[in-house]
This record gives C-alpha cells, sequence and structure tokens, in this order.
C-alpha cells in the first residue's frame, strides 16, 4: 500500500495503533469532540459533547458572607491573619463548595471481524489543514482505510470505513457510557439511539449511531450497528442536550434528514473546505523543517529529547494549538475548557471546568495574533449570556456591590461564586476584571467599533463598576482590593511554619485593574461617551497602590516582601501587566519591565514551570521581554518534557504524567506567534524574541493590533518582502531589524 500521509509539520502521523487515550488523535466541531486510536480488530472512538456536565445550576453565594465582609476586612487591617483566614473560610466559599465536571458521552465500541493475521503498512494520522483523522492499513491483501471527522455543517461525528476488496468490511459497533450506562434501544432498522440524563436536574441528552451510505447489508440487532460484507460503509453519530433544546430527539432526527440529503462526498467536501479555510489563515515555517517530517512522531519527540535537532516541532506545536482551538471553539459552542473538548474521565483532574485565574483566558490567548478571532466569540457568549447575570447577583449579594464579578472556576452555566476550598485560590474576585479586557482585545485586533459599542464596552464597564464599589482605601491613601489573594500562591508572616494566603492588593489585582480601567478610558473616548464616568475612572486608577520591586530587583508579588511558601510557584501572576496585559513594557514601566525578567529567572531557579501550561506562560513572558533566547530555550524545554505523544500538553514533567490540560497547547501556540510579532506597543514589531538557531522562516497572515494582516520573510535574521494589508488603515507603523518604518498598507 502506498502512503498517502502528508509528511509534513501540520500532520501528526504513527506507524503503530494505540490503546492509550494519551496516543490517540482528537477530532471536533466545536460541540462534538471524539478520541480515535485506531487499533485494528477491537476499537474505542470516545465522544464528548460540550454541554454535557453533571448536575443542575444552582445559586451559590454564601448567605452570610456580606454580613462578615466588613469584618474580614477588618482582621486583616489589625494584622490577625489566621482569624480573618478562618472568617473567610466560613463565611465566603459557595455553598454547596463544588461545581460539578465536564464528563464523557459515549464511547463507540467497534468489532472488526475476519481481520486476523499479520498487518502491514500502518498508518495512523491526523491532517491538521483538513481536521481528519486517517488509518490505513494492510491484512491479507486488502487494504482498508477509515476517516474520521467532525462536521460543523452536519453537526455529527462522520466515519468513514472502506476497502479495496469487495465484501471485505464486516463491523460491529454499539456506544455506551459504563459506567453510567445510558438508556440503549432500536431507533430505527439503521439507528440505534442513547439518551439519559446527567445527574438529578442534570442536562437530558439523545445521541443517534446511524448507518448511513454502505454497499453492505445493515443491520441493528439489539444496541448494535451491524455491517456486513460491505466495500464502504458511513456511520453518524448526532447528539443534542436540553442545554440548547428541549426537543433534543427531534433536532438529532433533522440532523439525520439533512446528513442523507447532503451524503457523504458532499459532506467531507464542505468539512475539508471549512477547515482548510480556518487553519490556513496562519502559517509559519522555518528553512530546513521538514526534514524529518518523514518519520512517525513518537521517534522525533525521543530523538529530540535525545539531543538531536528538529525546528519542525516547533511549527507542530504551534499548528497544534490553533488545530485544538479549531476544533474546540466554534460560533454557537461552549468555550474551551480545562481539557479543550476532550475528556475521558467522569471525574476529571479539577472537573476539567472554566480556570479563569489562568486557564481558560490562556485557552484564547492564540486567538487574535493566529487569525482565530471568530473562535473567541464562544468565550464572549458565555461571558454575556451566563456569567454576568449570575455575576452581578454574585456582585450584590457576596460583597454589597454593583457590577458583575467572578471567582476563580465557572462552568457551563456561567456560575460565578467562590468555588472550592482551594483557599488559596478562590478567594479572588478578579475572573470578570480579567475576562473583560478579552473584549477589549478583541477590538484593538479587529477595529470592530460596532463590536466595541455593542459587547466590549459595556461588559468592561460592568465589570469596572463593581470595583468602584469593592475598592478601599488603605492606611496610606491607596484604593486597595480586599480581600483577595494571588493565585494559588501563600507566604509567610514570620518565621513559624504556618503559610498564609488572603492578603490586600496583591499585584496581579493592582496590574488588572490597571488594564481594565485603562480599556475602559480609551473605549469610552473612542465612543464619545460617559465623559464623567471616564473622568471617575481616571481618578481611582490614579489611587491604586503601585506595583513594588523588591530588595532583589524583583517585582512583588504581595503589599510587602514575604518570604514565598514555594518561591518556584507555578502562577507568574504578579507579572499580568507584562503578559498578557500591556500596561509594563520597556517604554512604559523600564524599572518594572526590568524587574519581570528578574522574576521570572528567579522562580525558574526555584524550580518552576513544573506543568505544561505553567512553562508556556514563561515563554510568553521571555517573548514579551525580548529575550529570544531564553524563549526559544524555554520552548524546547517544553516539547521535550511537557507533551505526550500525540502533543497533549500534560500538568506534570515526568515520564509517568496522565493528566492532559488544553490550555498548554494553546498558551505555547500564543508564544510562538509572540515570538514572532508583537503589536502592543501602539507598532508592529517583526522578530522581536526568536532565538539565532531559527535563522531563516517566513510568516503569512499573522495578525497585529490596529486590524492588520502581517505576512514577512526572513534569512540569516535578516527580515525581507514584508506586506501589510488591511481594511481600516493605510499606513502602518513597523519596527524591524533595529529600524522603524512606516509602510503603505495594501
Amino acid at each position: 500500500m502506498n502512503s498517502s500521509v502528508q509528511k509534513n509539520n501540520k500532520t501528526i502521523w504513527f506507524d503503530k495503533p494505540t490503546n492509550s487515550w494519551l496516543e490517540s488523535l482528537p477530532v471536533g466541531n466545536g460541540r462534538i469532540g471524539a478520541m480515535v486510536s485506531g487499533s485494528v480488530q477491537f476499537d474505542k472512538l470516545q465522544i464528548n459533547e460540550d454541554s454535557v456536565w453533571y448536575g443542575k445550576h444552582q445559586v451559590r453565594d454564601n448567605p452570610d458572607a456580606l454580613a462578615n465582609l466588613a469584618k474580614i476586612r477588618q482582621l486583616l487591617s489589625e494584622g490577625k491573619q489566621d482569624e480573618a483566614e478562618r472568617l473567610a473560610f466560613l463565611s465566603l466559599t459557595s455553598t454547596p463548595k463544588y461545581f460539578a465536571p465536564f464528563v464523557p458521552l459515549a464511547w463507540l465500541t467497534f468489532w472488526f471481524r475476519n481481520q486476523k493475521g499479520n498487518v502491514t503498512d500502518y498508518e495512523r494520522s491526523l491532517n491538521m489543514e483538513t481536521g481528519t483523522v486517517t488509518v490505513k492499513y494492510s491484512l491479507n491483501g486488502v487494504n482498508y482505510t477509515r476517516e474520521v471527522f467532525a462536521s460543523v455543517e452536519a453537526q455529527a461525528l462522520v466515519m468513514r470505513f472502506t476497502a479495496d476488496k469487495p465484501g471485505a468490511l464486516t463491523i460491529d459497533v454499539a456506544p455506551s457510557r459504563r459506567p453510567y450506562e445510558a438508556d440503549l434501544s432500536k431507533f430505527s432498522s439503521d439507528s440505534i439511539r442513547m439518551n439519559g440524563e446527567c445527574g438529578d436536574g442534570g442536562v437530558k441528552y439523545d445521541a443517534l449511531l446511524h448507518a448511513g451510505e454502505s454497499d453492505g447489508e445493515v443491520h441493528t440487532i439489539g444496541d448494535f450497528v451491524s455491517i456486513n460484507n460491505a466495500s464502504y460503509a458511513t456511520l453518524y453519530f448526532v447528539c443534542n442536550t436540553t442545554y440548547r433544546t428541549d426537543k433534543t430527539l427531534e433536532e438529532c432526527t433533522q440532523q439525520l434528514k439533512h446528513i442523507d440529503e447532503l451524503g457523504y462526498d458532499n459532506i467531507q467536501k464542505m468539512h475539508i473546505a471549512d477547515f482548510n479555510e480556518i487553519f490556513n489563515r496562519v502559517e509559519f515555517s522555518l528553512k530546513g523543517s521538514e526534514e524529518k517530517a518523514c518519520k512517525p512522531l513518537n521517534e522525533r519527540l525521543a530523538e529530540y529529547k535525545a539531543g538531536e535537532k528538529d525546528d519542525g516541532l516547533s511549527e507542530l506545536i504551534f499548528n497544534m494549538g490553533r488545530y485544538l482551538l479549531i476544533s474546540s471553539s466554534r460560533k454557537g459552542t461552549l468555550p474551551a475548557n480545562l481539557q479543550g473538548l476532550w475528556n475521558d474521565n467522569f471525574t476529571p483532574p479539577w472537573e476539567s471546568k472554566y480556570t479563569m485565574n489562568i486557564n481558560v483566558e490562556m485557552n484564547y490567548w492564540p486567538a487574535e495574533t493566529c487569525g482565530l478571532g471568530d473562535c473567541h466569540e464562544p468565550l464572549f457568549d458565555l461571558i454575556i449570556n451566563k456569567m454576568i447575570p449570575n455575576g452581578r447577583n454574585t456582585a450584590k449579594n457576596v460583597y454589597g456591590c454593583k457590577g458583575w464579578t467572578a471567582h476563580s472556576n465557572s462552568n457551563l452555566w456561567g456560575e460565578t461564586g467562590v468555588d472550592s476550598q482551594a483557599t488559596p485560590a478562590a478567594f479572588w474576585p478578579m475572573a470578570g476584571a480579567w475576562l473583560s479586557t478579552h473584549f477589549w482585545e478583541h477590538y484593538k485586533f479587529t477595529m470592530d467599533k460596532t463590536f466595541l459599542k455593542e459587547k466590549a464596552y459595556p461588559v468592561m464597564k460592568e465589570a469596572a463598576e463593581f470595583f468602584e464599589d469593592y475598592l478601599i482605601c488603605d492606611k496610606d491613601g491607596y484604593l486597595v482590593t480586599v480581600p483577595s489573594v494571588s493565585p494559588e500562591n501563600c507566604f509567610f508572616l514570620d518565621d513559624s511554619r504556618i503559610s498564609h494566603f488572603l492578603t490586600t492588593a496583591p499585584s496581579m489585582d493592582i496590574e488588572l485593574l490597571n488594564e481594565l480601567f485603562g480599556a475602559c478610558i480609551e473605549a469610552s473616548e473612542i465612543l464619545d461617551t460617559d465623559a464623567q464616568w471616564r473622568g471617575k475612572i481616571a481618578d481611582i486608577k490614579s489611587k491604586l497602590r503601585p506595583v513594588k520591586i523588591g530588595s532583589k530587583g524583583q517585582v512583588l508579588e504581595w503589599e510587602k516582601e514575604y518570604k514565598e511558601h514555594e518561591p518556584g510557584h507555578r502562577h507568574m501572576s504578579h507579572l499580568f501587566g507584562v503578559y498578557p496585559g500591556t500596561t509594563i513594557t520597556q517604554e512604559t514601566d523600564p524599572a518594572l519591565w526590568k524587574a519581570a525578567e528578574v522574576s521570572v529567572d528567579g522562580r525558574l531557579s526555584n524550580g518552576s514551570g513544573g506543568c505544561g501550561w505553567s512553562r508556556a506562560w514563561i515563554i510568553n513572558l521571555y517573548a514579551r521581554l525580548l529575550s529570544g533566547e531564553k524563549a526559544g530555550y524555554q520552548l524546547s524545554e517544553f516539547i521535550k518534557y511537557y507533551v505526550f505523544k500525540n502533543l497533549f500538553v500534560t500538568c506534570e514533567s515526568n515520564e509517568k504524567a496522565t493528566v492532559f490540560q488544553a490550555d498548554g497547547n494553546y498558551g505555547v501556540t500564543a508564544g510562538v506567534a509572540e515570538m514572532l510579532i508583537q503589536s502592543h506597543n501602539g507598532y508592529i514589531e517583526l522578530l522581536p524574541a526568536v532565538p539565532a538557531s531559527w535563522k531563516d522562516g517566513s510568516a503569512r497572515g499573522f495578525r497585529a493590533r490596529g486590524g492588520y494582516v502581517v505576512d514577512f520573510d526572513w534569512e540569516d535574521g535578516v527580515v525581507k518582502n514584508v506586506k501589510v494589508k488591511s481594511d481600516i488603515a493605510n499606513t502602518c507603523k513597523i519596527k524591524y531589524n533595529g529600524q522603524m518604518h512606516e509602510i503603505t498598507v495594501d
């Protein structure tokens, strides 16, 4: 059998099957995701649907919170740390305390009959340009092919099986949901129905496994679809939940009707065109990077870890993050969660929630620069439609404030309360501020004034209004957030071994508010509205307590130079203003900007970056600090130690790692983009932070703030052939090769 796998850095491929979920290959249409393993005789395909979460929406705000808020603040001001933390623990944590998890929908189990023998020419691949997983092999003189993709047009998981010998395909397949087995029944002569409920009061779901086009005999027997003596066969899996419609079964049947009208060839053609258009908006390549693309990915990773050069892996990991965002966040879907769209565990790590003290934001870091602004929309929709209504209640009930707020976690219902007993993370009312800055970034890249007026500005303004009430004046006359935390990090007050977390105005809060208030001020000027309120916010912004520099030249994380519980902590919260924020730059605050590099270096020297998303953040920070060699080294370490064999990113840097978090995939893609192009300083800069080893390359389609699209090449580190396109501007300020240029825009 001749290989048809594209051997380039837009394709992941292997020459062996797998039974491991962490070596399987993902597909997704934003709403439906699946993991394809590709075993020969017996196989399982695991499926998620983005709204299949356990449990119901609940109002969780602690009824005793507001009555105790002033007391907590007083205890902190009096230095009674233990008492303040205990009272916060009792009165602020939500009831019940934990949000329920995102859970699997189904497994499809396949029995491929009459396929015993010696398998040859095996290839299993993910083509990121087409969003398709393909399995090919030869057995007993027959060439077999399987293709799996998730179609946006059909709203279905599509599976095509072919053999080049008549009658060689006999397949039995059944859906299941063990150990929470759903109701299974014969729906028709070619379809099996699966339906159930995700816990008491949770979403109800319906799914149909349907046998489509085939030249074999198709039957439903029990809860199996059975296909006999075929040379080709097609299966479709459609599913819906009561999160979006009360008529779940009717929606499934309408989707199958649409599928039958279109037919497989049209569905495949439309899917490839859709995926091609989005994925190929951006391209990054390094000269000579495809030399090792002819090798299976597991071999490339092993050789790279052993010290062999393979620049193609930098391209591949960059492309993987874009692929996963396209596959997990599309118009009308829920946003990408902690595992994107792919989870095979009914009790996943951290419930696979929307963790908002870094993780969900990191999911969308590459969206704008990499031309995926439309993939950003599901996050905006969840915030506007769910979080803000809930966040208004939380602001009022917990803090007695107007506006809206959110804490460290949320779910499909957009809940905003103080989730969990993980106190160093929980008591942090800043998620609304951070999420609001995503609207501003989307505007800055698109210059869409309608979006600014109708969505971005109202969201940002209402988030800022919360802090008008929440901020209080400290003994030095500064406005501060209290109570709060520096996400997940702790400090010591004295020489005891008892660590503390609750604090007043950690540096991240100040940097976030500088970003949010600055965006509100600029947006109100652009829209020529709210002049009086704008002046009030400018006054508040001027009274925020400044971020300080410590005795080692580092950015202080808290109001004082406390001894840190974990000097190598994974969070880089106090450096938000450097990245993803834009307020600490070499131009605007050179002292803090320099101190930020001291802080990153110090974190690393104490063991930071011990999980994939943390290492991804470090890459972005070094890129913003214009340290190309350090960013390149961290990228190399990331690829060596923080990816599974299918390029999913791990939380642990060891051989026994089992926990996948998608944020690391999205974050490292953003890091590569930030190394190639930056635009947060009021001009575009090309190759601001690339290592010397990236001598020759090209970049196509990258977006920049101001509504620009940029193409360029470089040879021996020298930028050439710069082209800038825009429908908005006629000229552009752009820096490359150490010089500032003003060029005419195409």
